[in-house]
């Protein structure tokens, strides 16, 4: 992919959008458990001050276990958990309200506000589904299973029953929480972008460019170097080497990337035919007055599948144009060697030189036709360079697999 693409993940806008409405939603837990807690100071404190009995245990106790089922219910957030907390918050309400009533009845008519506490508790169990919009179900489910018990709880001991406001007032402010948020979802496509499709959309774009850089790239390994060479060598062509430039011309008008047919090349091997394809690069250059030494010439015949050969052709000639053209050096050395798995082709001149630090990111020949094509069939490419030194590359790829 082309460095321009975009690696940072973005979420879907929906899911993004759930996430973040649960999350607040879900801040009604601290609430509740802060609840849990001023209500079990205000049992300990009326203890203390009314002096009672050890039965005040009870109304705390029935405090504990609803503690517990609202960690598991943040713990474990699932249906299951959900209703094991209001199955388990219906009993602890009931034993709540019936133990502190039982202690003090004047409670139910004066201090209406504590009873309800954990009717309040319950309703807060917030979108415990997959879909926000049932958290108004677990809600007003959690809200009439606690009414129902409060309201137990006060009819078994023969009081007034007094269900209150303030669990209610609770239920809709916090039912139009959910609701609000269901809605700007829902609204949000008219107002936020899709942020997946611009990074889909932008990733495409990025390999068109590059998918169009590799184009520009093959056209400067292939047919202008052929029409370099064509204007720079014989007069007649041999049939091979017209059958080469045709087979080069044919690449770049179909669009395709692929690596070319060996056309005209003699011999039904590949490791003979890229033999001879890498001979007529260095003859093309040899007929421009470049003049190219090679070593290790029965390195030649080392087996690379196609496309790492075709991109080894263009390597080198793209490397020998730059001596041609740049170096300032009328003398080029190639040295093959096969050694262990890769094979390697050093190309050396003993030109100007250059710093490839400061060589442009838009010089096709190194970038591009060179690094890119080598490095995109695991092979690698190291240049050394200085001015006034000369210039120095190797190229290294892994040999054809075999079945031995």
């Amino acid at each position: 992919m082309s460095e321009q693409s975009i690696h940072r993940a973005v979420p879907p806008r929906e899911l993004a959008a759930t996430i973040t409405a649960r999350s607040v939603l879900r801040a009604g837990w601290a609430v509740a458990a802060t609840y849990l807690a001023i209500s079990a100071i205000a049992i300990i404190e009326l203890w203390i001050v009314r002096r009672y009995p050890v039965e005040a245990a009870i109304p705390l106790l029935a405090l504990a276990v609803m503690g517990v089922a609202l960690f598991f219910l943040v713990r474990y957030v699932s249906w299951w958990s959900g209703l094991m907390y209001l199955a388990v918050g219906g009993l602890a309400t009931f034993a709540y309200v019936y133990g502190l009533l039982s202690i003090d009845p004047t409670v139910n008519d004066q201090g209406t506000y504590l009873v309800n506490r954990l009717v309040i508790v319950l309703l807060l169990i917030g979108p415990v589904s997959s879909r926000l919009i049932h958290g108004v179900l677990w809600c007003s489910g959690g809200w009439l299973l606690g009414t129902l018990a409060t309201m137990a709880a006060q009819s078994a001991l023969g009081l007034s029953v007094r269900p209150g406001f303030g669990p209610v007032v609770s239920l809709s402010i916090y039912l139009t929480v959910i609701v609000l948020f269901v809605f700007i979802r829902r609204d949000q496509r008219r107002f936020v972008p899709d942020f997946s499709a611009i990074e889909v959309e932008t990733a495409r774009m990025a390999g068109q460019r590059e998918l169009e850089e590799r184009a520009v790239a093959l056209l400067h390994d292939t047919v202008l170097s052929d029409l370099v060479a064509l204007a720079n060598g014989k007069s007649a062509l041999d049939e091979r080497t017209r059958a080469r430039y045709l087979s080069d011309i044919g690449r770049v008008t179909s669009g395709r990337l692929e690596p070319r047919a060996n056309a005209g090349a003699e011999g039904d091997g590949t490791d003979e035919d890229f033999r001879q394809e890498l001979l007529a690069v260095i003859s093309d250059f040899r007929w421009r007055g470049l003049a190219v030494d090679v070593t290790g010439g029965e390195a030649m015949s080392a087996r690379l599948t196609p496309a790492a050969a075709d991109a080894l052709l263009g390597a080198v000639r793209g490397t020998l144009e730059n001596v041609a053209r740049h170096s300032g050096s009328t003398r080029a050395e190639v040295f093959l060697e096969v050694s262990g798995p890769d094979l390697s082709v050093m190309i050396v001149d003993h030109g100007v030189g250059f710093d490839p630090e400061d060589v442009p990111a838009n010089r096709l020949g190194i970038r591009r036709s060179l690094m890119q094509r080598i490095e995109g069939n695991g092979g690698r490419v190291r240049i050394w360079s200085a001015p006034g030194a000369g210039t120095s590359v190797l190229i290294s790829l892994p040999l054809e697999a075999t079945d031995d």
